[in-house]
């Protein structure tokens, strides 16, 4: 965010890819916590991964996720 472009990228009128830190930052700014996420690569079975290390443990084309409210 910045002065020029104040809202966050999930907020703008145009549709934005997101990155996997911008969505976990998404997920804090709304009260969600990620209960259990998958990651998804081509060719290759769906793979769990640890909700609380999912940056470090990155490798996937795309993920799922199952959220809940936080609390």
């Amino acid at each position: 965010e910045t002065r020029t472009l104040p809202n966050p990228w999930w907020s703008t009128p145009n549709i934005h890819l997101c990155t996997l830190h911008d969505f976990l930052a998404l997920t804090d700014d709304l009260g969600l916590v990620i209960e259990s996420c998958a990651a998804l690569s081509e060719g290759r079975p769906a793979r769990p991964i640890d909700p609380r290390s999912v940056l470090e443990n990155w490798r996937a084309e795309a993920a799922v996720f199952v959220l809940r409210r936080g609390g």
